[in-house]
């Protein structure tokens, strides 16, 4: 008990340094001024990955104590780094990706295969989207909020839909599996958001997902990345669900809602040592960090009526 009180309190006072001497703001300032590819510059490519580094390190770190992604009361914030982390758009991760990956417009669609990035710019890409995901473990409200406003929301549409393009032409399994997560925490519960992604340029968001090779319709690890946000993105949204009623029956979802929830009762009757060993996956793709759970019944017969 003493143990977790202190971890608790180094947590705390770690996010408090990072703030109150400015280290937040100074990354903030940095991450918004690259407009371009970082091709030639070794040494600000290592920064950023640094600098995005540390900032999941910490974030991830404070997301521990959130157990409850979805509750909807006020989280306490002892270290102002949710309010910190929204004043500054997210710590200009967003801007940063944007003036990355984007810097000349957005290209237009064509058979032409896209030119594949230079490593540095693939990792620190991936590691932005993780930023990501880990604010929205630590404060799904805030980082619905503030990826939701026009210009960032414009921008993280780019982002996304880019990326998943990207990652047509070359393989990028961690990159994908950020995107789609990403997008689910975006959309989850969030009317404003499921439009977003059902605009703009054709394919869309909704529809590039719709389109993903078939294993990730039918092999339970890719499964278990994507329909949490299909979920997500389709649920109580008549207009997404048509959408992915195009291209496959929202029947699997409905089913998958089921196999999860049967899971979810075995497990309740598991012993110490395997639910440990269940929890040694990576909980971040789970139905339940990505969907609440007491939505599941609700959400297993939206898909399930034809």
């Amino acid at each position: 008990m003493e143990r977790n009180w202190k971890t608790m309190a180094f947590k705390e006072i770690i996010g408090h340094y990072m703030i109150s001497v400015g280290i937040v703001d100074k990354l903030t300032q940095y991450f918004r001024s690259v407009q371009g590819p970082l091709h030639d510059d070794k040494d600000a490519a290592e920064f950023l990955q640094h600098g995005l580094g540390l900032l999941v390190a910490v974030t991830k770190f404070m997301s521990k104590r959130n157990n409850a992604i979805f509750e909807k009361k006020k989280q306490e914030d002892p270290t102002t780094l949710i309010n910190t982390f929204e004043v500054t758009e997210l710590v200009g991760i967003v801007s940063l990706l944007y003036g990355m990956l984007l810097h000349s417009g957005t290209p237009s669609r064509s058979d032409t295969p896209l030119p594949e990035l230079p490593p540095a710019t693939l990792q620190i890409t991936i590691t932005g989207l993780k930023m990501l995901n880990y604010m929205a473990v630590l404060n799904l409200d805030m980082l619905q909020k503030t990826l939701g406003e026009e210009g960032s929301s414009l921008e993280f549409r780019h982002i996304a839909s880019y990326s998943m393009w990207y990652c047509v032409h070359h393989q990028c399994e961690e990159l994908l599996h950020e995107v789609i997560v990403c997008v689910g925490y975006f959309t989850v519960l969030n009317p404003d958001n499921q439009v977003v992604i059902q605009s703009g340029q054709s394919p869309t968001i909704l529809q590039q997902m719709c389109s993903l090779p078939f294993h990730y319709f039918s092999d339970p690890r890719l499964t278990t990345i994507l329909f949490p946000t299909l979920i997500a993105c389709c649920y109580n949204n008549q207009s997404n669900r048509e959408i992915l009623e195009q291209e496959l029956s929202c029947v699997l979802l409905s089913n998958f809602i089921e196999e999860k929830q049967l899971e979810n009762q075995q497990s309740s009757l598991s012993t110490k040592k395997e639910k440990e060993k269940a929890k040694e996956g990576d909980q971040r793709m789970v139905l339940g960090s990505r969907f609440p759970m007491e939505q599941w019944t609700t959400a297993q017969e939206y898909f399930k009526i034809s």
